[in-house]
């Protein structure tokens, strides 16, 4: 499978990860996910962020939804400070959702669907996913909302369908040379990578999906499938 890059975008994130180690390990990941996923139908990307993904989802399957919360480009957003001049001025107080509609319109994506919803509560029709990606989304939502945000992913796929989650392996010596390099100390402040991947997979085996284990060597890469109740 071939991974599409942006051919006009250029995003205002100025750390984005489309290029250098950061970049071939996310088309790395992609490609691993797609094999483990299938093509065809529908797929929502649960958590798009500034919409990597989103090209090449739009080549593989009949329609997209990118999905996510709202999140204002400010002071601080992922832990990012503007004052380091990692985001375009021309972005600033706009919303992550923005910056997605802006490369959906300029790549001319236009089997895409742009959403600003919560993991928790999409908003979405019930049965509607043939595939459910969340790449590196739930180590954003708090431990105590995990149940909630399965249940919903499970609300909104169809019988069968299948959701691939990816949850950064902090045990990986290649992905701590990555985060040294870049000068990333700690993305997610107070959360342990390798107690929730193993924490995710037992929630997910108890709450109505079959565990596919699939293992990609920086991240817990993993493909559930939804069972007929």
């Amino acid at each position: 499978m071939k991974i599409v890059k942006f051919k006009t975008w250029v995003s205002p994130y100025h750390l984005e990860s489309t290029d250098g180690i950061r970049g071939f390990y996310y088309r790395r990941k992609l490609k691993k996910a797609l094999e483990l996923a299938g093509t065809g139908g529908v797929a929502l990307d649960l958590g798009c962020g500034t919409g990597n993904f989103l090209p090449t989802l739009s080549k593989y399957y009949n329609e997209v939804v990118a999905l996510d919360k709202k999140v204002v480009i400010g002071s601080n957003i992922e832990g990012v400070s503007y004052a380091d001049g990692q985001w375009d001025k021309s972005y600033i107080m706009k919303t992550l959702v923005n910056v997605v509609e802006d490369m959906v319109r300029i790549e001319k994506l236009n089997n895409v669907r742009v959403v600003q919803a919560d993991a928790l509560e999409t908003g979405l029709p019930n049965n509607y996913f043939d595939v459910v990606f969340m790449m590196d989304v739930l180590e954003y939502i708090k431990a105590e909302d995990r149940r909630a945000a399965l249940f919903e992913v499970e609300r909104i796929l169809k019988p069968d369908g299948i959701l691939i989650v990816s949850i950064p392996n902090n045990g990986s010596k290649v992905l701590q040379f990555i985060l040294k390099l870049y000068g990333i100390k700690d993305l997610h402040e107070g959360f342990r990578w390798e107690e929730a991947g193993w924490d995710c997979q037992n929630i997910f085996s108890n709450e109505g999906f079959i565990r596919y284990p699939s293992f990609f060597s920086l991240s817990f890469l993993l493909k559930l499938q939804k069972r007929d109740r």
